[in-house]
């Protein structure tokens, strides 16, 4: 009876199949081989490359995080001193136009960092009768980290009156809280503060440190300039 053996799944070595007689003693044999999987060669990173690829990415962050954190503070100086200088050009306006006395108060909040900005304005004074002053607005907010730089000569030095404080807080001035102001004519011109006291230059400083961008006002015209120097009181 002839007797086949048949190459089993999964053995790397080819089974031949037998199939003959037993009586003539001649044997005939055909060879099967059976492909098995090549798992010698496999997908994927070893350990030595993915430490080099996060080294690499590690080197890119470091040169990279720096140059952001630059890009993002001149951004943000930028609209700190957009935000002032527009609000104390509306406000000069406000009094060519409007005839009428404009305040402008510059707020620093130590407590969360932040400086503000509003106007108030005073129509007149009617007869013997003090007209009351009126905030217009809300307060316009400076990026966080930004405020005005105090103790250095400048319109933070410059105390606005009572009735103006009252008209722009609403309320008594809660700890941690500087005020100072500067005041526009009818004219335009700058009213306060008078010649001999505090310049006229509104200095920013951020978190970090100053920011070398000063911006002054012109007594006579009551226009604010920027520039990358202090100029002389």
């Amino acid at each position: 009876m002839p007797i086949k053996k048949v190459a089993v799944a999964g053995d790397c070595r080819a089974e031949p199949v037998w199939s003959g007689s037993t009586q003539d003693n001649q044997t005939r044999f055909i060879a099967v081989s059976v492909p098995l999987p090549n798992n010698s060669t496999r997908s994927g990173f070893t350990l030595t490359e993915l430490l080099l690829v996060m080294a690499v990415i590690a080197a890119l962050v470091s040169l990279a995080v720096p140059a952001w954190g630059a890009i993002t503070r001149s951004q943000t100086s930028s609209a700190a001193v957009s935000l002032v200088m527009g609000t104390l050009e509306q406000a000069r306006l406000a009094a060519v136009s409007g005839k009428k006395e404009v305040w402008v108060l510059f707020k620093n909040d130590d407590t969360r960092k932040q400086a503000s900005l509003r106007i108030v304005t005073r129509e007149g004074i009617g007869g013997t009768v003090s007209v009351p002053f009126t905030s217009v607005g809300s307060w316009t907010m400076l990026p966080r980290g930004i405020t005005f730089q105090t103790g250095e000569n400048t319109l933070m030095d410059q105390k606005p009156m009572v009735e103006v404080i009252a008209a722009a807080m609403g309320a008594p001035i809660p700890p941690g809280i500087s005020l100072g102001g500067v005041m526009f004519q009818r004219s335009g011109r700058i009213g306060l503060p008078q010649q001999g006291g505090p310049a006229l230059l509104l200095c920013l400083q951020s978190i970090k440190g100053p920011l070398p961008t000063p911006i002054q006002l012109s007594r006579g015209s009551g226009r604010a300039s920027y520039s990358s120097t202090s100029p002389k009181p």
